[in-house]
């Protein structure tokens, strides 16, 4: 029973490795697509840190997301700002 664990498990993995490469060959040398969430969480974000209001404009509240990462975002601005891209190489 051991042996056949160990090979599905061997299979499952190089299985997900490979679709992986596969998806990433796929988009290789294309710039990334718009349209993930991280717009809603840095706007979110951004409306904690100047306004004090969980929305994506500042007169009604919002239910695009939980509050958990707006706001761990929402800390890393206050600590570092908002727009800073001063690390990096």
């Amino acid at each position: 029973m051991i042996k056949f664990v160990n090979k599905f498990a061997v299979i499952l993995f190089f299985a997900a490795l490979f679709s992986g490469l596969l998806l990433n060959a796929k988009n290789l040398g294309h710039e990334p697509s718009g349209g993930g969430d991280d717009y809603y969480y840095n706007y979110i974000a951004q409306n904690l840190i100047e306004h004090g209001r969980f929305s994506l404009n500042q007169t009604e509240s919002t239910n695009v997301s939980e509050p958990l990462y707006p706001m761990f975002i929402a800390g890393i601005y206050k600590i570092f700002g908002v727009k800073n891209y001063d690390f990096g190489p």
